[in-house]
């Protein structure tokens, strides 16, 4: 990981379990550990599920949408919390650059 760089800690390991890490490394090189809760395998299964039936309508949850001429824009509403729910970029067409 670059200078400054996060490394964000999407799934847990087992309780109890540890890691080695070189804190001197991560303190000079000012690398950031955030944890992020996500799902297991089991509650991700469902979840596809849910999608491909077709009983969530994922339309609903993106709240606002962006091109990527706006991602600033998109990063501050997304920040901004409130009504923002679910913040989507949108990319060109690769066909048409």
């Amino acid at each position: 990981m670059r200078p400054g760089g996060t490394a964000v800690l999407f799934t847990p390991t087992p309780e109890g379990a540890t890691t080695s890490l070189d804190l001197g490394d991560l303190y000079f090189r000012e690398i950031s550990l955030v944890p992020s809760y996500s799902c297991g395998p089991p509650d991700t299964r469902e979840a596809y599920d849910l999608l491909r039936q077709g009983r969530v309508r994922v339309e609903r949850l993106v709240t606002h949408r962006f091109s990527l001429d706006n991602i600033q824009q998109a990063y501050e509403t997304a920040r901004g919390g409130g009504p923002a729910l679910k913040v989507l970029v949108r990319f060109p067409n690769e066909a048409s650059s």
